[in-house]
C-alpha cells in the first residue's frame, strides 16, 4: 500500500484490459511496425534496382548502358586531367553478328553477345568500367592506361572471343554429363547445340573489331579543363574510327577472320 502524506492510496487501475488483451495489443503494434520497416526496406531496395536499371543493359548483359557510359566518361576525363594520368578509351565491335541472327536467330546472337560481355568482365580491371551502347557495340573506360596496356587488353579479349566457342562447348559437354534431372540434361543439350551451330557458322571462332583512343599526360597542357564533356566524346569518336579502320580492312581481307595489334 503506497501512501501519500501519510494517507492510504488505492492501487491505480491503468487499464481495463486483460493481461492477454494487453499482450495481444502489444504483439498487434509490434507487427505494424514491422511492415512498415519491410515496406520502407523493399521501397528503397525498389529504388536501388530501378536506379541501377536505367544505367545498365538490362535485357542482355547487364553492362552498364549508354547514359551510364556518358556519366562515367565525364568522370573520368576530369579525373584524368586532376590526377594528371592517362586514360584510354576503347570501342569493340562484334563481328559478324547479323550474319548470325539471320541464319541462327536472334536467341543464338544473344548468345554472341553474352559471351563477349564475359570475356570482357573477366578481363578487365575493378577500376575500368565496361558498358554496351547498344546492337553489336562495347566501351571499356580505363583510367591510368596507356596506349600499349590497353592494346594488351584488346589482344587478349580478341584471343579469348576466339578461343571461346570450343571452350564453351566443352563445359556444357560437362554439364550434359554432371546433370541432376532430364529436364536439365535437355536443357544443356539445346545448349550445346546452339553453340555447336555458332561454331560451324564461325570455325574461327567470335571476332571483334577494336579501337583505341589515348588521353595522355602530354596532351593535357593543350586541353581546356572547361570543355570535359566535348575532350570525352572526341576519345569516343577517335575510338570509333579506328575500330571502323580495322573493321574495313577485315573486309578487303577476309580470309583473315580477326587481328591483334
Amino acid at each position: 500500500m503506497l501512501k501519500k502524506l501519510g494517507a492510504p492510496i488505492e492501487p491505480v487501475k491503468l487499464s481495463e484490459m486483460s493481461r492477454e488483451q494487453l499482450i495481444a495489443r502489444i504483439e498487434l503494434l509490434e507487427e505494424r511496425e514491422r511492415r512498415h520497416v519491410e515496406r520502407e526496406t523493399t521501397l528503397i531496395k525498389i529504388g536501388k534496382k530501378l536506379k541501377t536499371l536505367t544505367k545498365t543493359d538490362k535485357k542482355l548483359t547487364k553492362l552498364a548502358n549508354s547514359k551510364a557510359l556518358e556519366e562515367q566518361l565525364v568522370k573520368e576525363v576530369a579525373r584524368s586531367l586532376r590526377t594528371e594520368t592517362p586514360l584510354a578509351v576503347m570501342m569493340l565491335d562484334l563481328d559478324g553478328l547479323k550474319k548470325v541472327n539471320d541464319t541462327l536467330g536472334h536467341d543464338t546472337g544473344d548468345k554472341m553477345l553474352f559471351a563477349v560481355q564475359e570475356v570482357i568482365v573477366g578481363r578487365i580491371r575493378k577500376e575500368d568500367f565496361a558498358a554496351r551502347e547498344g546492337g553489336d557495340e562495347f566501351y571499356i573506360l580505363m583510367p591510368k592506361t596507356h596506349l600499349e596496356g590497353a592494346q594488351n587488353v584488346g589482344n587478349d579479349i580478341k584471343t579469348k572471343l576466339s578461343n571461346y566457342l570450343e571452350n564453351h562447348i566443352a563445359v556444357e559437354e560437362d554439364n550434359i554429363k554432371n546433370a541432376n534431372s532430364e529436364d536439365e540434361r535437355k536443357r544443356e543439350e539445346k545448349d550445346r547445340d546452339d553453340w555447336n551451330a555458332l561454331r560451324k557458322l564461325l570455325p574461327k571462332g567470335i571476332s571483334i573489331s577494336v579501337g583505341i583512343a589515348v588521353m595522355d599526360e602530354y596532351s593535357h597542357s593543350v586541353i581546356d579543363i572547361d570543355k570535359i564533356r566535348d575532350i570525352g566524346q572526341g576519345l569516343r569518336r577517335e575510338a570509333d574510327e579506328r575500330m571502323y579502320g580495322e573493321k574495313k580492312g577485315k573486309k578487303t581481307e577476309p580470309e583473315t577472320e580477326y587481328a591483334l595489334f
